[in-house]
């Protein structure tokens, strides 16, 4: 499931077993994919920051054992792939626009794919 240009404000999460994906604001259970009030992302599961040159392709998600627990601001630069591992599903999100501050809040642009 893909969903693009999605616009992520801070302090909101994905589950990635809900179909369709839709945002919800931190008032309950983490999620798989959280974007922090300090511009980060974080996880319940497992964070990879890909290198440029790797494909962002569900069997590198799965492959690649570079994990961390977050990725700081200055690492969410328009291009960064990131793979998330969760319980029973894998995410790749991909960074369309680096985190912005804007009058109507603070968010970031982001593509997300999410494999069962």
């Amino acid at each position: 499931m893909t969903k693009s240009d999605i616009r992520m404000p801070t302090d909101f999460y994905f589950l990635f077993s809900e179909d369709p994906l839709r945002l919800h604001e931190m008032n309950g259970p983490r999620g798989d994919l959280i974007y922090t009030f300090s511009n980060d992302f974080r996880s319940n599961g497992h964070l990879v920051r890909l290198d440029a040159d790797q494909p962002g392709s569900l069997e590198e998600c799965r492959s690649d054992t570079r994990y961390t627990s977050i990725i700081r601001r200055p690492q969410l630069t328009k291009g960064t792939r990131i793979c998330v591992l969760s319980r029973g599903h894998v995410g790749l999100v991909t960074v369309r626009e680096a985190p912005q501050e804007r009058d109507d809040g603070d968010f970031i642009t982001i593509d997300l794919t999410v494999w069962p």
